[in-house]
């Protein structure tokens, strides 16, 4: 059933209010939950000129807020609300706007942190792919976006372009056996040509950042290394599947109701991740699900452990929530065609 725009409209008005409200209640939020904030707003405050990924996110958020961060954040909140809303048209995903809505909130949005322009961006894109009539225009922003923070800040994101850019050709392809094709022979080369030393090197980070947390006396309840140090491209994918087992299936690893939270969010990914291959989908459609998708598949290669996970996926929710509202929408008009 659809929700008619003066019920979004008024659901728009209701999240702003508690958005707002909310902003005065961040100094009861747990200390574990604000260290990361803290470092990044002093950093915002020193006018720090480090090279390194919290520096360069304070140097940029600083420079795109002229200094007055909280508004930056209330504006960008309300973007980001406003988006969701217009995406919020069908009563079947309520549960899963809410699923998603309420971590981003608390984790990423409520106070600044590196995620905050990871939540931009998205505004940024969404906005494009949803009232922009060209159709290559969406891909120019996603292209400029990515690359200028995967070169600035987190070179990762890179390699999410990368394979957004292959998931976006795979899915326009109409045919099976030029996907498989397409995708044998990516593997295949990545296996044949990917020097050895690049393994352990990429997936060596999650076992430095959690080294590096025990370090400074930061214990991480969900934190979890790799199975081993891949050499190989075959150990690598054994690796991938282990680590991809802890992240989607977080309570046969930890036991308590956060996981059991996690797990039912993974299922709703796991679902629609497989939901696009029964249903003919549109151009718009298929940018949406590439650049989440390739969020998730990238960031199993590096997290270092459950909330760090959830921060992530959840800070590129809108991606989902707004893919979702479009594969619906592919399905009604390709019902009424037949």
């Amino acid at each position: 059933m659809k929700i008619s725009i003066v019920v979004r409209n008024c659901i728009y008005i209701i999240l702003v209010g508690l958005f707002i409200s909310s902003f005065f209640l961040r100094s009861f939020l747990p200390e574990k939950m604000v260290q990361d904030s803290v470092k990044l707003l002093k950093m915002i405050n020193e006018n720090s000129s480090g090279i390194d990924s919290f520096s360069r996110s304070a140097q940029t958020i600083n420079f795109l807020s002229f200094g007055y961060v909280n508004i930056f954040i209330l504006i960008l909140g309300l973007l980001y609300l406003f988006l969701l809303s217009r995406h919020f048209v069908y009563t079947k995903h309520f549960f899963v706007f809410l699923l998603f809505l309420a971590p981003n909130l608390i984790l990423n949005l409520l106070i600044p942190g590196k995620e905050l322009l990871v939540v931009l961006i998205s505004v940024l894109v969404v906005f494009c792919v949803k009232y922009i009539k060209n159709k290559y225009l969406p891909l120019l922003v996603i292209i400029i976006l990515y690359l200028f923070y995967g070169y600035y800040i987190r070179l990762y994101y890179i390699l999410i372009l990368m394979v957004f850019f292959f998931i976006f050709f795979l899915l326009n392809l109409k045919k099976t056996r030029y996907k498989v094709l397409l995708t044998s022979f990516l593997f295949f080369n990545i296996a044949l040509f990917l020097p050895e030393e690049i393994y352990p090197m990429i997936f060596a980070q999650r076992d430095l950042s959690n080294d590096f947390a025990i370090s400074i006396g930061s214990i991480n309840r969900t934190a979890f290394n790799n199975l081993y140090l891949p050499t190989n491209f075959i150990e690598a994918i054994i690796n991938y599947i282990y680590i991809s087992s802890i992240i989607f299936f977080p309570n046969i690893y930890f036991y308590s109701i956060k996981e059991i939270f996690l797990t039912i969010i993974n299922y709703y990914i796991i679902k629609y991740l497989l939901m696009i291959r029964t249903i003919k989908t549109t151009y718009k459609t298929n940018i949406l699900y590439s650049l989440f998708y390739s969020h998730l598949f990238v960031l199993i290669i590096f997290e270092p452990d459950l909330g760090s996970y959830l921060r992530h996926i959840t800070s590129c929710s809108l991606y989902l929530v707004a893919y979702m509202y479009l594969l619906k929408t592919d399905f009604e008009k390709n019902a009424k065609k037949k």
